[in-house]
């Protein structure tokens, strides 16, 4: 259903009785715990399986077997059950046969289980598995990784070119840069390329000439003279001036790059966050305010090497700063940092 409830209809196993229950459309409603929904429903000869909006995986039905994954192969399940995978797999995708039933992994594997005549479950053999845990990896592909529902990007493209002043980042796909030349709206084609092909998105962009600031003529009230020459010119309010002197902020990795801002930078206030790199702690966050000068690590997220800070997004809401990053131990997940208190945490894993 649109919100997520799901009702089966006809004879078998329906999610509340037996293989003989009989029903309607939205008469059963199987039960598939407090507060969850249904994101991708299958249905085998005599079971059915249901990805959860958690990533947990609940079948029911039939286990002649094994398509229950509880280890049994003879324990019919009139309700829906929670599969156990290895640990650290989580579902992505599922699909069921008419006897077994293969999950898609977000390590990029899968795990069949349940009848494995004539090589159905990958695993090399012809017999069935009555368990979706590590033994149900299928593991006769070639690579290591080979079952990408969608492949990592390698390299960005876009086309048309580029207003002058602007470029597209072709290692992470962001877009930067001071645009110098107005164009009208234009469709951008961006590409994501990896071996396989390629997905693009059209961006749709136009650079409008800046509007001139304010300005004021003074004395703002006159009286000119006839057959006299006048010369009243504007005075431009709050216009920037300088020296034209040029320095180096901060020197935070002596004798080598460290690249700051190749990732992300966004301006809080008077603090400028980028991302940068120090011979002792890596590739973190770090922050400048300008109104003082001072130049600070604001989180070391990895310990042990780089955590990358927004490699792939970085965002203000508020004043809570929310990135991506990879902390040596969860993999690449969302963080965040409260500006008004400099706590930094990771949103979820």
């Amino acid at each position: 259903m649109e919100n997520g409830s799901l009702t089966c209809w006809g004879t078998g196993w329906l999610g509340t009785g037996g293989s003989g229950q009989t029903a309607n459309p939205g008469v059963i409603w199987p039960n598939l715990g407090s507060g969850r929904t249904a994101v991708h429903v299958e249905l085998g000869r005599k079971h059915n399986c249901a990805l959860l909006d958690n990533d947990a995986v609940k079948c029911w039905g039939d286990d002649s077997y094994g398509q229950m994954a509880n280890g049994i192969s003879s324990s019919n399940e009139n309700t829906p059950n929670s599969v156990s995978f290895a640990s650290g797999v989580v579902a992505q995708d599922i699909i069921a046969g008419q006897w077994h039933t293969c999950i898609a992994a977000q390590t990029n594997e899968l795990y069949c289980w349940g009848d494995g005549v004539n090589g159905k479950l990958g695993d090399g053999s012809t017999s069935q598995n009555n368990f979706a845990g590590s033994a149900a990896k299928v593991n006769h592909f070639s690579g290591s990784n080979p079952v990408k529902a969608h492949g990592d990007i390698t390299s960005w493209a876009v086309h048309p070119a580029l207003p002058t002043g602007l470029e597209l980042g072709s290692s992470n796909g962001t877009l930067w840069g001071t645009p110098t030349a107005s164009i009208s709206q234009t469709n951008f084609t961006i590409y994501g390329n990896n071996s396989g092909g390629s997905s693009s998105f059209v961006l749709n962009l136009g650079v409008n000439a800046q509007a001139p600031g304010s300005f004021e003529y003074n004395p703002e009230n006159n009286t000119l003279t006839n057959n006299t020459e006048v010369h009243l010119a504007p005075q431009f309010i709050n216009g920037t001036t300088g020296n034209g002197s040029t320095w180096q902020v901060a020197d935070i990795r002596s004798g080598a790059s460290s690249s700051p801002g190749q990732d992300m930078g966004i301006l809080v206030g008077d603090t400028l966050y980028f991302a940068a790199i120090d011979a002792s702690s890596g590739y973190e966050l770090w922050a400048h305010d300008t109104s003082n000068g001072s130049t600070w690590r604001v989180a070391d997220i990895n310990g042990a090497g780089d955590s990358e800070p927004g490699k792939y997004m970085s965002i203000l809401v508020g004043d809570t700063l929310y990135f991506d990053a990879t902390d040596g131990s969860s993999g690449t997940e969302l963080w965040a940092h409260d500006t008004s208190n400099a706590s930094t945490w990771q949103v979820a894993d």
